[in-house]
């Protein structure tokens, strides 16, 4: 899906102030060997990113660079960095793998998450805790562990941006998607209350965290949509090139559409 979409033509919906803003920033991808993660790293490099991708299967990785280089990207900006999002000294390895190409990050894209869809649906009663521990691990806690352990890169330089995918879901109550729901309501909830802790820990520093409610595109969690997961680039790319003291805690759909977080109904 991603292929059959024009990169070029998506960066032109783009402002060239915007656009030149990018040039040379050091973005860190969670997730980055599918959907909309591979999306994200593919769409910055393009944007002229320096790009670090990281998730647990570096075959997958690889297959996003070997994806760049079939569209003549150029893959020398992008750093394949294998992690598991779930174990912190990992994630404390991959940031130290980070630290020694850059001394700083301009960018955190938090893609990664366990679905739970149709087939695979269960009620909250049914839950075993296992489950229950690997949804909310992956879906909120792993956002919790990679922004602390990015944090010094991130306030090392003067204006850095964090953003988070999440859903929806996170307002919802639908049967037999309790966890996948919580998961989601509880990242929303982390969101907006890390936005205000950066603000009043940092008042010097520029650093905004926002969340993307992607909607449907076809990834490995929704292989049945029509759309290409870079549906998210415009948003995505808006939400890194923010001005100073634009809104931070905020959550925004794909076409750049702000959500309330009080009134999104079920």
């Amino acid at each position: 899906m991603i292929a059959d979409t024009s990169i070029s033509q998506l960066l032109q919906q783009i402002s060239p102030d915007r656009l030149a803003q990018l040039s040379g920033k050091s973005i860190w991808v969670v997730g980055g060997g599918s959907g909309y993660g591979k999306a994200a790293s593919l769409v910055l490099l393009a944007a002229g990113c320096d790009v670090f991708i990281s998730g647990r299967n570096y075959e997958k990785l690889q297959k996003t660079q070997k994806m760049a280089a079939l569209m003549k990207l150029d893959v020398t900006n992008m750093h394949l960095i294998p992690t598991d999002i779930n174990n912190s000294k990992r994630i404390e390895k991959t940031v130290k793998a980070i630290a020694s190409y850059s001394d700083s990050l301009d960018g955190l894209v938090l893609t990664a998450a366990v679905p739970q869809n149709n087939s695979t649906n269960t009620p909250l009663l049914d839950y075993s805790f296992e489950q229950w521990q690997t949804m909310l691990n992956t879906n909120l806690s792993s956002a919790f562990l990679l922004v602390q352990s990015a944090l010094p890169l991130l306030v090392a330089t003067e204006s850095s941006r964090i953003v988070c995918f999440t859903s929806r879901a996170g307002w919802a109550d639908t049967l037999g998607f309790g966890s996948y729901n919580i998961s989601k309501c509880a990242l929303n909830s982390y969101i907006a209350s890390m936005a205000q802790e950066l603000t009043y820990k940092y008042p010097d520093k520029d650093i905004q965290i926002n969340g993307i409610e992607p909607g449907e595109a076809f990834t490995e969690m929704n292989q049945g949509s029509p759309t290409s997961p870079l549906a998210i680039s415009k948003v995505l790319l808006h939400l890194l090139t923010m001005p100073k003291n634009q809104p931070s805690g905020r959550f925004f759909d794909r076409e750049l559409n702000l959500i309330n977080f009080n009134s999104v109904g079920s």
